[in-house]
């Protein structure tokens, strides 16, 4: 059968191997590692998730943990670096109002979320596609599909619980099944899974307001600091030209700075 078209699931790296899947409609899986090819049909490949599922979860080898009750998009984007210092899991529950949402940064009470309050509004979100959302579907629609589904099916559905890390009460994973819980249903008692990890340290949000405050002020510095590096970069690289263009330099060739020059000048526009 000919491959009428070719869709690039994920791609990624593993250490200095760059890999990434195709999807070839009408054919098979296709796994890339470097210059290799594997092609799988969609059975094979589906087996071929379950046999690393399950190897994963004898190399975690934490006494009832199951990689497979993972969202493997959560799996694949977030949670595999730091699987290796995995402690320990529990299911709890947890009111949905005692959870809280991190969105670029900052942390939010998931009433005052962005998923919550689309959905409470009917405003459309309007965000770039993440690594965490299909093919071809924008914040609105899986916000939707993920509201179609708990109508339908429950939650949580295949086991696919909403995450929180260590101590703390901060969503990981699931922030749009809480969104619609909390839409659906209000301050009720929710399932979630808890993970411990043995190099997590919980982030202080006692006073929310201040975090957020603090995570503006890092960021803008941040930016600032950048801004001035690249700045002085572009002087030096603007400055230099000029000294090659026209020689004002003693000691400049044509085509070339003299050793001196250009560590005056490196000294002059990128000390701090």
């Amino acid at each position: 059968m000919s491959n009428p078209a070719v869709i690039k699931l994920q791609s990624g790296r593993i250490g200095k191997s760059k890999i990434w899947l195709d999807d070839n409609f009408g054919e098979s899986i296709h796994i890339h590692i470097d210059d290799n090819r594997v092609d799988l049909t969609v059975e094979e490949f589906r087996q071929l998730y379950d046999d690393l599922c399950v190897s994963l979860t004898k190399l975690v080898d934490v006494d009832g943990f199951d990689v497979s009750q993972i969202d493997p998009v959560f799996l694949s984007v977030m949670l595999w670096p730091y699987l290796p210092h995995l402690t320990g899991y529990s299911i709890e529950t947890v009111n949905l109002g005692e959870l809280y949402a991190p969105y670029h940064s900052y942390i939010y009470r998931l009433k005052n979320s962005k998923g919550y309050k689309a959905l409470k509004t009917g405003i459309e979100i309007k965000e770039k596609r993440r690594n965490s959302q299909l093919l071809n579907q924008t914040e609105s629609q899986r916000m939707n599909d993920i509201l179609k589904s708990i109508k339908e099916n429950g939650y949580p559905h295949k086991c696919h619980y909403i995450v929180v890390y260590g101590n703390d009460n901060i969503i990981r994973d699931g922030q749009h099944r809480a969104s619609c819980l909390y839409y659906l249903y209000g301050n009720i008692d929710v399932p979630i899974l808890r993970l411990k990890f043995d190099n997590y340290k919980s982030p202080d949000i006692s006073n929310l307001c201040w975090y957020n405050m603090m995570t503006f002020v890092k960021k803008r510095m941040v930016w600032s600091i950048s801004f001035v590096v690249k700045f002085k970069m572009l002087t030096y690289s603007v400055v230099r030209f000029f000294l090659k263009r026209f020689k004002f330099a003693k000691g400049i060739v044509p085509g070339k700075l003299s050793l001196e020059m250009d560590e005056t000048m490196k000294a002059m526009f990128l000390s701090k």
